[in-house]
């Protein structure tokens, strides 16, 4: 009888212990263990803020910029790219032994006014493209291991197509417009993915980030 209650005793302490073990691990080593990856969309403002930051870097192995990377951030005007806040986000996760997945290269939505009120012939929405694709990818190339670099594109065209079939019995304007552009995109995405690619180090680990101090 007393054996049982020390053998129960010892199950019950042993239990115990690994329960409180599991919990003290965060979802980061959790996932590093079974091979995958977990991030979270970032804002690099709250970088500053130590709980944000050390959550971040603590429980997740990824991360991938809100808005940092669209083009209202990085093209504030026609001739100008502000690449700080994209160049925040790469640099934490340098720091922290992260991966970064870019997010994104196009999109109808959150696209500066100069891109979205004006009127751009095709061949300048074109060589619009070309640029663009080839600075971002340029610049992040070895640094970011993966991007969705069309971001929608054919589930925005096809819902307002069907939504002007389906309301107005007609192919509104702005969806012909869409599925144009849509054709007109898919050369300038081959030809900038062909050009330069996202391919992450053989060793993110292995770089020098003596000079950046890390969350502890």
């Amino acid at each position: 009888m007393r054996c049982s209650l020390v053998k129960s005793t010892l199950g019950i302490c042993l239990a115990a212990l690994f329960v409180s073990l599991c919990q003290a691990q965060s979802v980061r080593e959790c996932a590093e263990g079974r091979g995958i990856l977990i991030g979270a969309a970032v804002r690099p403002q709250l970088f500053s803020e130590r709980a944000y930051s050390y959550t971040l870097a603590r429980e997740f192995n990824l991360v991938e910029p809100e808005d940092a990377m669209k083009w209202w951030t990085l093209r504030p005007d026609v001739a100008t790219f502000d690449f700080t806040q994209a160049d925040w986000v790469v640099d934490f996760a340098e720091t922290h032994r992260m991966k970064v997945r870019g997010h994104t290269l196009v999109w109808g939505w959150s696209n500066p006014s100069w891109l979205s009120e004006d009127s751009f012939s095709p061949a300048q929405l074109n060589k619009l493209l070309h640029e663009h694709i080839a600075k971002v990818v340029t610049r992040y190339r070895g640094r970011v291991f993966a991007a969705e670099s069309a971001f929608m594109v054919l589930t925005m065209s096809l819902s307002s197509y069907y939504a002007g079939t389906l309301i107005d019995h007609a192919v509104p304007v702005r969806s012909v417009a869409t599925l144009t552009g849509l054709l007109m995109l898919v050369p300038a995405l081959l030809w900038g993915l062909a050009l330069v690619t996202w391919k992450q180090p053989e060793s993110a680990s292995s770089r020098d980030t003596s000079g950046v101090a890390e969350v502890e």
